[in-house]
């Protein structure tokens, strides 16, 4: 696509434990006659860490360096990224790309090898390492390490941040009396610190977890003292108040968690859906987020998502919200009014068990046309319908609504491939591209691509979501292979003979790559590790799925389409 002339810059906050950091517009970019953009760009003197994207005028296309953004780190004097500046780059990068973090702190402990921040967070990376133990010699140069700082901190007065770090590198190296020891000081110079706090919360779960009513004073009056400097605390307390079963409790702790962490409505509002006194709060909960999604702001998205994109995520958002709400409705006896909410569900999102239930209504109130319309759309989801019947089974072609059933299956699938397309992103092909295999063998990217389409799988060893994307893609290898549908599974994993190893232990067969430069990444334009992908079969990047299933279904379709 061509750059207009009116690009602007967008600078992305840092995610915290409370929530997501901003996006705003900074500057105006405007062209050279050589086409480069410039513009100016002023950030705060206290800012350590930045990212850029940057897009057009009307936010249709954003450029965002292959979805990897462009770093801003504030430095010293002589050269050296800042140690915060790396450390706030982690933070950004923790829950969208692990491996990115972990590089990150890597590079934070080799410039700064006497920070014992750093080498906490990294044994905590090390420690969590998918399908991975930790090696006797790794855990001995962390002990030799935490001894170092341990000695040094015996004889001068360690700052907050570094007593909170011995605390945490005790507890990842399972030293109590080590960790007991800095716990006490850290209490005693800094109460209201959040792993202060984080330590006595943990103490209070221990000895009153299986009381979770005195634990729900506890922490009452724990929150009163230091208010939400903690995550864990609202945690622990929501999750208290539900194993006590009141309902006065789980409404004032779920107000505090979804007011601090928005992202986690969905996930309130389904469990609380369940419980009867709570019904009335939950549906509240699922208008507010509904009213906000519907408010929401094209500068309140996310740096790398164009207006488009933007919209397209809030829709999925909407749709589990309809999903909740309409379902809540027909349980308390209101029919009419959960089946219109279900209705705006389905427009919203694609969902072959709310298919069937409308379907099911529809049946019972005598709406054969509305029935007949779900029921088809049910039939053929690629993943648990009819999608690849030629011809209609014997039972429903002696039926004398058969010529009805075929015209609405014929409907259905026009719909299903309509709601697939509307998804597709618009990527250039992937060609140039080498990688290498579990043998040690380079292999051009587009030699290793499906007949009909191939689903790229950019997995690695920090994240853990890796174990189940992978465990669910070797469920459905079988039937794609048959439809000349290839998976390959990519690590940019800068050792990749320890990622093989891990690779190997989680006893997936699935063809694996490395990618230790970088460069398949950087082609098919991943954001998120791990990430899936589904290409066409000239390589050309068509769908950016958000989990397996729709992977799947977005492949399946290019190869009934092919």
């Amino acid at each position: 696509w061509r750059r207009p002339a009116d690009w602007r810059g967008a600078l992305g906050g840092a995610e915290s434990d409370l929530g997501e950091g901003g996006t705003f517009f900074s500057t105006e970019l405007w062209p050279d006659r050589d086409g480069t953009f410039h513009g100016t760009v002023r950030l705060p003197g206290s800012a350590a860490y930045a990212q850029f994207a940057v897009e057009d005028g009307e936010g249709r296309y954003v450029d965002h360096n292959g979805y990897r953004s462009w770093d801003l780190l504030a430095e010293y004097e002589d050269g050296r990224p800042k140690f915060e500046a790396l450390w706030q780059r982690a933070r950004v990068f923790e829950r969208r790309d692990p491996q990115e973090a972990y590089e990150s702190i890597q590079r934070l402990t080799e410039l700064y090898p006497d920070r014992v921040e750093g080498w906490s967070i990294r044994y905590a990376y090390e420690q969590r390492a998918i399908a991975s133990t930790l090696s006797e010699s790794l855990e001995q140069v962390h002990k030799a390490k935490f001894d170092g700082f341990l000695r040094r901190a015996a004889t001068s007065t360690p700052s907050i941040s570094e007593l909170g770090e011995l605390v945490n590198y005790a507890r990842r190296l399972h030293d109590p009396s080590a960790q007991e020891l800095w716990t006490s000081v850290l209490e005693r110079l800094h109460p209201n610190d959040p792993i202060a706090v984080r330590e006595r919360v943990e103490f209070l779960e221990q000895t009153l977890g299986n009381e979770p009513r005195a634990l729900l004073v506890e922490l009452e009056r724990e929150w009163e003292r230091v208010g939400p400097i903690q995550p864990l605390l609202i945690q622990r307390a929501y999750d208290a108040a539900l194993r006590a079963e009141d309902a006065s409790a789980i409404r004032l702790w779920a107000e505090r968690l979804v007011s601090l962490q928005p992202t986690r409505v969905r996930g309130v509002v389904l469990r609380l859906a369940r419980i009867s006194p709570l019904r009335t709060f939950a549906a509240d909960l699922i208008r507010g987020e509904l009213r906000r999604l519907e408010r929401a702001s094209h500068t309140d998205r996310p740096l790398h998502l164009s207006i488009p994109e933007y919209r397209e995520e809030n829709r999925r958002q909407r749709h589990d919200l309809f999903a909740t709400r309409g379902r809540m409705l027909v349980a308390e006896g209101r029919s009419d009014a959960g089946i219109d909410t279900l209705l705006l569900a389905a427009e919203a999102g694609w969902d072959p068990e709310l298919f069937n239930e409308l379907a099911g209504f529809a049946a019972a109130v005598g709406d054969a046309t509305m029935a007949l319309r779900f029921r088809a759309l049910a039939a053929v989801d690629p993943l648990t319908g009819e999608f690849f019947f030629e011809t209609p089974s014997p039972d429903i072609a002696r039926n004398p609504a058969a010529s009805s059933w075929l015209k609405a299956l014929e409907a259905a699938r026009d719909e299903q491939r309509d709601r697939v397309y509307v998804t597709q992103v618009n990527r250039r092909f992937v060609d140039d591209v080498v990688i290498r295999d579990h043998r040690g063998v380079n292999r051009p990217l587009d030699t290793l691509l499906g007949e009909t389409a191939t689903i790229a799988f950019l997995w690695s060893r920090w994240a853990q979501r890796t174990i189940d994307m992978s465990q669910r893609l070797l469920e459905y290898r079988d039937e794609l292979a048959s439809r000349g549908i290839a998976i390959l599974a990519i690590t940019r994993d800068p050792d990749p003979e320890r990622a093989l190893q891990n690779w190997l232990k989680l006893g997936v067969d699935l063809p694996v790559y490395v990618d230790p430069q970088g460069e398949a990444t950087a082609a098919l334009q991943s954001f998120a590790i791990p990430d899936l992908l589904v290409l066409d079969a000239d390589g050309r990047v068509r769908f950016d799925p958000v989990d397996v299933d729709e992977a799947v279904r977005a492949a399946l379709t290019l190869f009934q389409d092919r």
